[in-house]
């Protein structure tokens, strides 16, 4: 009963930061299902991935609808994303458990500066940028993807916006899309490794989870009329340094003992 419940709160509050910030609900999923849930630590990374495929498809029909996905910037920087994404889940082989949540605590100290620094200003006159360049950033934040466990929308969603010249609605619903290749990689990858060491991933609570996620995101579009974005974003950075904390807190002692 108690998992249960962890899982509709925990959903919940994924969902909510989905819809309010556009991005960084994988960043609070993996300690959910680990610090939560009790879930192994690599059967998390690949739980976080099938999750944030769930609700990328679901996330995405509205866009998909009104024609905002830029297919040609998927092709660019998704196919490089979906290699990457299977070569850091393929390394994920070399680290444990705990390297691999101490790597996801930097990832979310990073995420939290880059929310808490004043943005950088751009003009129309910036060069532009070559289309190999969106290969390797693709293949980067991929990367990032496959070890971690994060979907790596707040990544690619300035790589959109700055590099490839997008406007917001047509960066995020041509993000959905690339998060939805790229983390299915993973899921798929991660799925073989677990199975070589006897482990599994728990469907049943991805689907759960999915699921009020996506009820979530309801509520947090009603929710975001009546909130100030800035405010609300450097509340999130500030509970992203938190979380850190608190998985440094938990994996470091791990570390040394290993």
């Amino acid at each position: 009963m108690h998992a249960l419940l962890g899982v509709w709160v925990g959903a919940l509050f994924v969902g909510l930061i989905l819809s309010l910030m556009g991005s960084g609900g994988s960043l609070i999923t993996v300690p959910i299902l680990v610090y939560g849930l009790h879930h192994a630590q690599k059967a998390a990374v690949a739980e976080a991935l099938a999750i944030v495929v769930g609700t990328s498809c679901i996330a995405v029909l509205p866009f998909i609808r009104r024609n905002m996905v830029q297919w040609k910037n998927v092709g660019l920087i998704g196919v490089p994303a979906m290699a990457g994404t299977y070569a850091g889940a393929s390394g994920s082989r070399m680290v444990s458990g705990s390297v691999q949540l101490l790597l996801f605590s930097i990832l979310s100290f990073t995420c939290a500066y880059l929310m808490l620094r004043k943005p950088v200003k751009t003009s129309a006159d910036d060069a532009r940028v070559q289309y190999w360049w969106y290969g390797i950033q693709g293949f980067g934040v991929g990367c990032v993807s496959g070890l971690v466990g994060v979907g790596g929308g707040f990544l690619l969603i300035p790589i959109l916006v700055l590099s490839a010249k997008l406007e917001m609605r047509a960066a995020v619903g041509t993000c959905l899309i690339i998060l939805i290749a790229s983390s299915g990689v993973g899921v798929v990858k991660y799925v073989s490794i677990l199975h070589e060491h006897g482990l599994g991933v728990d469907w049943p609570t991805i689907l759960v989870f999915t699921a009020v996620a996506s009820l979530g995101t309801r509520l947090g579009k009603r929710l975001s009329k009546h909130l100030n974005q800035a405010q609300l974003q450097r509340s999130f950075a500030i509970f992203l340094v938190i979380v850190s904390c608190y998985v440094l807190y938990r994996e470091l002692p791990e570390l040394f003992v290993q």
